[in-house]
């Protein structure tokens, strides 16, 4: 087995361009066949039909690009919207690294909406990629050939005008943040703090930027210090709003304890079915409740009537005459006990 690292064939490649382009194209080559699934099912283009899918897949172009080299620039115009398929690249604005893009992102959609955008950012590779390019030419022409999907497209075209938009104004907010840090360091490294040597070192662009900086950073620092004393303020109203409620809580129970007792003892002795027993007597608030109750039930026990064993009933005897073997066996009424009405005469 042998191992061939990519630092050192990129390195001899650069050194034969020949090699160079025929090595890309056998890449490319192997690679071609992993094109049209990544648009066909990206998820940009989601909404779109099965159809309009994939002829801009079969349509799109493929591009590979070695280390270090610029895919767009920031400033300039195009018609091309890129997709990233393998590899990573560095995303630059105004010359700041803001974040990294790896395989499945895409940027300059506008490009293709459109004549007269421009590409807001630097694309620099850090790895070998390969990307897939759709022109503007194939874009307008999938549209005009399912023009059911032109909703969809002014639908897509406004979310990500709107997202770079957004994306835009957090790089710029970044990329200010990172100025302004570097100017404060470089003044506190050089000692430059006092307004002599301000303003004998440092031109005017650089000494109103940190003075911006420094007004900022108090600016958040106050801001900062504001919030946690409201928050502190919060807490502590919270906690007097639940330790008042808490304390009316508890009162209110104890006002109403003694109607709760009154009405379970109303309960229990209509529930034995005698008539009211004495009053029970109410016991401390902090008393325990078992043996209240365990009193209160041997109090009413002794006392009514129908806790003792209820007498034995029995069936009263009858007359001897009325009595037969065989129809008392049976549990029934003799003949001759049985009235009957005299017969009718005509």
């Amino acid at each position: 087995m042998t191992q061939v690292e990519q630092e050192r064939i990129l390195g001899i490649l650069n050194r034969h361009p020949v090699e160079r382009t025929n090595f890309w194209k056998l890449v490319e080559e192997h690679l071609d066949k992993l094109a049209a699934p990544r648009v066909i099912h990206h998820k940009l283009f989601s909404d779109f039909s099965a159809q309009f899918r994939t002829l801009i897949g079969v349509n799109c172009e493929r591009r590979l690009y070695f280390p270090r080299e610029t895919i767009v620039r920031e400033g300039t115009t195009g018609d091309r919207m890129y997709i990233m398929n393998l590899g990573s690249a560095s995303v630059k604005v105004a010359k700041q690294s803001v974040m990294q893009i790896r395989g499945g992102s895409h940027f300059g959609f506008n490009m293709i909406c459109s004549d007269k955008e421009k590409y807001t950012m630097t694309i620099t590779t850090d790895t070998m990629c390969q990307v897939l390019i759709i022109t503007r030419s194939s874009y307008q022409h999938a549209l005009s050939k399912y023009p059911e999907m032109k909703e969809v497209a002014l639908h897509l075209e406004a979310s990500e005008r709107s997202r770079q938009r957004k994306q835009f104004a957090g790089f710029m907010k970044l990329v200010h943040r990172r100025r302004g840090l570097r100017y404060l360091l470089e003044a506190m490294r050089d000692g430059m703090l006092s307004e002599a040597k301000n303003s004998a070192q440092m031109n005017d662009s650089n000494k109103s930027t940190l003075q911006t900086v420094i007004k900022g950073w108090r600016q958040e620092v106050a801001k900062s210090a504001e919030l946690r004393q409201g928050d502190e303020q919060l807490r502590q109203f919270n906690d007097a709003q639940i330790y008042n409620w808490l304390q009316k809580r508890k009162l209110r129970i104890e006002q109403v304890k003694p109607d709760r007792e009154r009405s379970r003892w109303m309960i229990d002795t209509l529930s034995n079915r005698g008539p009211p027993g004495p009053k029970p007597k109410l016991e401390p608030i902090h008393s325990n409740a078992n043996a209240r109750a365990a009193a209160r039930m041997q109090e009413i026990r002794d006392w009514s009537p129908y806790m003792t064993p209820a007498p034995v009933w029995r069936r009263r005897p009858q007359s001897p005459r009325t009595e037969r073997g065989p129809s008392r066996a049976r549990g029934h009424r003799s003949e001759e006990a049985s009235p009957r009405l005299p017969p009718v005469k005509n």
